[in-house]
């Protein structure tokens, strides 16, 4: 079979394989992934509550530095990545400690404290960074369509407020005791 030649405007789906224009494929609807699309830098930069602060962090470094924007999206997305793997592993270990003197009185083994702090991070994954920042953004779409106001307290302190009261009903849960010491 002789191959099609694509114009550049013109994808082929990668569920379905048909070829199409635009975004999204007319077949199955799959979007289009492009090199921007992938960028943890742009959704830091465009996308979360706290995106002006850091356009002006990341312009001011640019500047700075003398780089281009897009030389800096790809130095910022190769270290993220691997960044963000040891910084689990140091929250897990740095966790560790603390739960290790909550229980002393438990006579468990260090090993035992990195367990709960591998299940505790697993648990802020999905629960505090998935599951409650979606429920916050719905929440705050809401707010703001209705003109009522309430938007204006789901800001950071409410996030951590949120944070340190579902990490502590885990670890409350976890331990299946009602006093730390």
């Amino acid at each position: 079979m002789a191959e099609e030649i694509l114009t550049p405007s013109q994808h082929t789906c990668k569920s379905c394989g048909n070829v199409f224009t635009g975004l999204y494929c007319n077949q199955c609807g799959e979007k289009v992934i492009e090199p921007k699309d992938r960028s943890m830098l742009r959704t830091q930069m465009y996308y979360l509550f706290h995106s002006g602060m850091v356009r002006s962090l990341v312009v001011d470094r640019v500047v700075k530095e003398g780089l281009s924007l897009e030389g800096f999206t790809m130095m910022y997305d190769a270290k993220t990545t691997g960044l963000a793997k040891l910084l689990m592993v140091i929250f897990v270990l740095l966790a560790s400690l603390p739960l290790s003197l909550i229980f002393r009185k438990k006579n468990r083994y260090f090993t035992d404290h990195v367990a709960l702090s591998v299940e505790l991070a697993c648990y802020n994954m999905f629960v505090n960074a998935i599951l409650l920042s979606g429920v916050l953004w719905v929440l705050n779409k809401i707010f703001r369509w209705s003109g009522s106001g309430l938007g204006d307290y789901l800001n950071d302190t409410t996030f951590t407020i949120i944070f340190i009261s579902t990490n502590l009903y885990f670890i409350y849960r976890a331990t299946g005791c009602c006093c730390f010491l």
